[in-house]
């Protein structure tokens, strides 16, 4: 392929992601009223503690295998090395994403105390990490 038809190419699959994370801005955008109408700000404190753990525990869960995948996958020679790296970046997401969970789960009510000082935000711990599990 030519140049020009690679940046076509390129911009094609660009647009494609981009507007999968613009969906997901507007999408939160237009659920602000809800969360005003239910929440209060103290709410707001929680989550937002939550989602700087989910972001750091996502973070040390993925351990580079992004960019792994995408190292390995271009440098394997056959489609059956292609399928192994595939398969192998599939398992660690999900085997990690599990124990996550699992430990989140189970772990809940001492992450709410150690984050709020009380056990109240067990349930909100809990979502955290089915979202987490689902990300």
């Amino acid at each position: 392929m030519g140049l020009v038809a690679e940046i076509k190419r390129l911009g094609k699959h660009s647009a494609i992601y981009g507007v999968g994370g613009l969906i997901q801005r507007i999408v939160a955008v237009l659920l602000l009223p809800l969360y005003t109408r239910y929440l209060n700000p103290s709410d707001y404190g929680a989550i937002e503690a939550l989602v700087a753990l989910s972001a750091i525990i996502f973070a040390l869960l993925r351990a580079g295998i992004q960019s792994s995948f995408f190292r390995f996958y271009f440098h394997a020679e056959t489609d059956s090395e292609r399928l192994t790296v595939v398969r192998t970046s599939f398992w660690f997401t999900m085997g990690t994403a599990t124990i996550a969970l699992a430990a989140g789960e189970l772990f809940a009510s001492q992450i709410s105390h150690f984050l709020y000082g009380s056990d109240v935000h067990t349930d909100l711990v809990r979502a955290t990490f089915v979202g987490l599990w689902a990300r």
